[in-house]
């Protein structure tokens, strides 16, 4: 777990959860990129999305709500601290049920 304080006035507060360190980093740096281009006057030669989703680490489920909603995309750009390495590729998750069938068993 992650703990740091953010000062604001005069009141101290402290964020303690996981991914407090993780990948607001790499949204805030999406978001100001994005203002950046838009500042500038670039226009792309498709749409952008950005895209924040809830789940990453626990089966994607706000990843397959956006595909199943029907967004597409031809590129992604995923800012995932990496040690400021390009990591070109990702793992995946596997989300799955065990089901044990009843079995008599002692008390233990």
């Amino acid at each position: 777990m992650v703990s740091f304080a953010l000062e604001r006035g005069d009141q101290r507060r402290q964020t303690l959860r996981r991914g407090s360190c993780d990948m607001k980093a790499g949204l805030t740096a999406n978001v100001f990129a994005v203002q950046t281009l838009q500042a500038l006057g670039f226009r792309p030669s498709a749409d952008v999305l950005l895209e924040s989703v809830i789940g990453e680490e626990s089966g994607g489920v706000g990843t397959l709500t956006t595909i199943v909603k029907g967004f597409k995309a031809d590129a992604a750009i995923i800012t995932e601290p990496t040690g400021l390495h390009a990591c070109p590729v990702q793992s995946g998750a596997l989300t799955f049920r065990i089901i044990v069938p009843d079995a008599p068993s002692t008390p233990a």
